[in-house]
């Protein structure tokens, strides 16, 4: 379809929103049903590079558009591919894009997902589920650690053309795709309201003596009882959140999933982790992008070069890449573009300071000419505002120690110390801050970074309770 702002009505109320002008509009019953189109549609400065010629088109098509008016309307009317229209194809073509001004409390935040949505490769584009699923809707600057592939979906450059023929249109008539696709953008207006924008980010504590999950609310210090453990969970496992479940891989290669917004839920078998690419071994590194879990080398005194990939649209495992280095407990994060692993035990069991980045778009692996200023294994590293932040640790002792690494200038730099020395616990970006989450051996505190003014501040402490892991999840107030 042909979304641009000139297409979007609002109300005089400014209670009701409407999509008009369906001209170019093809129904199309899920994000799997793609078009051929012999034909250049829709605007300049707002279609899609498959628009530009001899090229299939689906709905993430709408979302490169979506996208552009999106930022049309959080800029104050600016263009993300410039102003100048003869320009537009180049600077698609050439991902020339102008993302600054956004008149958001969010701004980092707001932009990583636009940015998602008018990637070139439409493979890489988020659905309208995952889209209203963004953390920026809630007002945060959280890092959304996003990047998407549909798997029926193969980027090709098109063909340019002028031929403004269709060649294949299928389905009932205009007026009645018109009124369908109307409904369903409304629909999709409600869903956003209702699933973007009520929820907030919290931290989810496994607790290990009481066999539970809760919610911790960091402000008040206050815990809220959620889902109890299923059986196999008495046994070692790492956890992850996405796409509104929990899931949770178990040291004996089972694994389960829940969705953790419904009180009524319990933990769903999702089959055994059987890996393709080799051992993991029984506590393995994981990291997320929005919809898949990257297991990461190896882990307990397993050294492994092997990747594995966890699709939780399709539930199937995909061995990948091996990485340049094989490690042991190395730490690792996802950002929009890349996967960074950090140190970890070599063949030799030795911390190393060794960084790799594998691209998330070719697969291939990269090993940085800059190495962390220190050794270490077990990290807990996260992103934010485009550098990474190395945090404690573990070589021959509990590590404080923390780095960050700027990520567009190459560049380390030593931080504060943590209060407390921690290993293997998690970290987390909620309120513009990095929290630093409890830790192996009973280290229970909580801690927030203050990344403008350097400084580490001890929150509180969660007490009576053995914290065996933590994940983030969106949830109503």
């Amino acid at each position: 379809m042909d979304l641009k702002p000139s297409n979007i009505l609002i109300s005089q109320n400014q209670e009701s929103i409407k999509i008009c002008d369906f001209g170019l509009s093809i129904r199309v019953h899920s994000s799997k049903c793609k078009v051929f189109r012999k034909a250049q549609f829709g605007t300049n400065g707002y279609r899609p590079i498959e628009s530009f010629g001899n090229s299939d088109v689906s709905q993430r098509s709408d979302i490169f558009s979506l996208g552009t008016v999106l930022f049309h309307i959080l800029s104050n009317g600016q263009e993300v591919f410039g102003e100048d229209d003869h320009l537009f194809v180049n600077n698609v073509m050439k991902d020339i894009t102008y993302t600054s001004g956004l008149l958001v409390a969010n701004p980092m935040t707001t932009e990583q997902l636009i940015l998602c949505m008018i990637r070139k490769e439409r493979c890489r584009r988020p659905d309208i589920w995952e889209v209203s699923q963004h953390p920026c809707w809630n007002g945060t600057e959280s890092h959304p650690l996003s990047d998407y592939y549909a798997d029926d979906e193969v980027y090709e450059s098109p063909e340019l053309s002028s031929d403004s023929s269709v060649l294949e249109r299928s389905g009932d008539s205009v007026a009645e795709e018109a009124k369908s696709q109307n409904a369903d953008n409304t629909a999709f207006l409600h869903t956003m309201k209702a699933m973007g924008f009520e929820r907030k980010p919290c931290i989810a504590i496994f607790d290990w003596d009481s066999k539970r999950l809760h919610r911790y609310n960091y402000h008040e210090n206050r815990l809220t009882t959620m889902h109890e453990f299923t059986g196999d969970m008495k046994k070692w496992f790492t956890a992850v959140s996405l796409r509104e479940h929990i899931y949770i891989f178990i040291q004996d290669r089972s694994a389960y999933k829940l969705e953790y917004c419904d009180v009524k839920a319990t933990w769903q078998p999702i089959g055994e982790w059987k890996l393709q690419s080799g051992d993991h071994g029984v506590l393995p590194i994981v990291v997320t992008t929005f919809d898949s879990v990257y297991f990461v080398g190896g882990s307990v005194e397993t050294v492994s070069k092997s990747m594995t990939k966890f699709d939780t649209k399709t539930e199937l495992f995909h061995s990948l890449t091996d990485k340049a280095t094989a490690t042991c407990d190395c730490g690792a994060v996802c950002t929009d573009s890349y996967l960074y692993c950090f140190g970890g035990d070599n063949v030799d069991n030795e911390a190393t300071d060794i960084v790799e980045k594998m691209d998330l778009s070719t697969l291939k692996w990269t090993r940085l000419s800059s190495s962390m200023r220190h050794k270490r294994k077990l990290a807990c590293c996260v992103e934010f505002n485009k550098k990474i932040f190395v945090l404690g640790g573990w070589r021959s002792d509990r590590l404080n120690t923390c780095e960050m690494y700027d990520i567009l200038n190459d560049q380390w730099t030593d931080i504060q110390p943590m209060k407390e020395s921690r290993v293997d616990f998690r970290s987390y970006v909620l309120d513009g801050h990095i929290l630093a989450v409890a830790g192996e051996e009973g280290e229970n505190s909580v801690e927030k970074y203050d990344v403008q003014q350097d400084e580490w501040k001890t929150l509180s402490r969660i007490d009576n309770m053995m914290i065996w892991d933590s994940v983030l999840v969106w949830m109503s107030s």
